[in-house]
């Protein structure tokens, strides 16, 4: 079996579960499942209001954090959001001096959620069609700035698509910004000592099984950017956003500490933020 991230041949299989098997490779170390359920329909009203709209307020200033940075790179332009959910992340663009903006999306309750928080900012939403390796062929226009901000993770075809954004809808001195999970070995371990003593069930919520089909790290990602031409400019890694109730079960709060705050122990890094452009750019 051949590695989705870097084309190696050392691939071994971490887990079997019922929505999808999850592979490791040998070389670049990434973790990927091949899931056994049509991921593009688990992004409904439900999982948008469930996970972004009690947080919008911290999610904008995060992206105004992002935007920050990427202007370090590329000052102005156009830019295209490729997984842009409910828009906020577009919205902080706009407002901080992007023009002709776009953003992508296979869901449907997702666009309806940024076409109310862009309703005055002109961004054209385009609805990807799913299960179509050509889904970039909806796209008409080159960007200076492609993003995937907490989307790459989630697509099952990240390779075809990636390929036709690279392509054909990104400038030839345009960059890409990716903001993604970031895995490491002692992460890996842990879940596997762990599947010795819990059942499967448990074990899958450690991998973000079956929404997020990709667990890159930093070599993984110069691996995969490489093999379409790209090279990392900057990565900087960050500790994930904690959303912790203070109404926990004790059973509750030995399930966090087990499942989180073990696990972000041994894996502090949990984001990693890439700047990459094309290698002959200049």
């Amino acid at each position: 079996m051949m590695c989705y991230i870097c084309q190696s041949l050392k691939v071994k299989k971490l887990f079997d579960f019922d929505a999808a098997a999850s592979y490791l490779c040998g070389e670049c170390r990434a973790v990927y499942s091949n899931a056994r359920v049509n991921t593009y329909e688990l992004y409904d009203r439900k999982y948008f209001v469930d996970n972004y709209e009690s947080i919008r307020t911290q999610q904008f200033k995060k992206s105004e954090k992002i935007i920050k940075w990427i202007k370090q790179y590329k000052e102005k332009g156009s830019l295209l959001d490729y997984g842009c959910g409910s828009g906020i992340f577009l919205k902080a663009a706009v407002e901080n001096g992007y023009n002709k903006c776009a953003g992508a999306d296979v869901s449907s309750d997702a666009l309806a959620a940024a076409g109310k928080n862009l309703e005055d900012k002109h961004i054209d939403l385009i609805h990807l069609k799913t299960n179509n390796t050509d889904k970039c062929g909806q796209l008409k226009n080159k960007f200076d700035i492609i993003t995937f901000v907490d989307s790459i993770a989630h697509i099952p075809d990240v390779r075809d698509v990636f390929s036709n954004l690279i392509q054909y809808s990104l400038h030839q001195k345009g960059i890409v910004y990716i903001r993604t999970p970031n895995i490491n070995f002692w992460y890996i371990l842990y879940a596997r000592a762990l599947s010795l003593l819990l059942p499967k069930k448990h074990i899958k919520l450690l991998f973000f099984i079956p929404k997020r089909c990709i667990l890159f790290n930093k070599l993984a990602m110069k691996k995969f950017l490489s093999s379409f031409g790209l090279s990392i400019t900057a990565v900087y890694f960050e500790r994930d956003y904690i959303r912790r109730s203070d109404n926990l079960s004790l059973k509750q709060k030995i399930g966090s500490f087990v499942f989180q705050d073990i696990s972000r122990y041994l894996n502090p890094n949990r984001s990693m933020s890439i700047i990459a452009k094309r290698n002959d750019a200049g």
